[in-house]
């Protein structure tokens, strides 16, 4: 199984070739400018997994003798972890969209 850091690099990565991929399929080039559009859609995509971990977080229990700091305001975790979602998802779309639109 691929662990979370792994997982955060694979889709950053894929983010970053689906960018670079739209860039040259619609510029037919591909420049240095481009370039912030491909880190842009890593940096989206390499919190995805970890947005979605914490969604998750409020279902993973704690050991019965060690409770975490985290343990009080755990409720509230998934809440940032959708935040972190949201704002990932709206990155990366805005990012895809700025890499399918030609330049003039």
């Amino acid at each position: 199984m691929i662990s979370l850091e792994g997982s955060q690099v694979i889709l950053g990565f894929v983010c970053a070739a689906t960018a670079a991929g739209i860039s040259v399929k619609r510029q037919r080039r591909f420049t240095h400018a481009d370039t912030g559009v491909c880190l842009g859609a890593f940096l989206a995509g390499f919190n995805i997994p970890v947005a979605l971990f914490l969604c998750y977080y409020i279902f993973i229990d704690d050991p019965p003798l060690i409770q975490t700091k985290l343990h009080v305001v755990s409720k509230y975790i998934p809440l940032a972890g959708l935040s972190l979602l949201l704002a990932a998802g709206v990155g990366l779309n805005t990012i895809l969209q700025a890499a399918y639109k030609k330049a003039d």
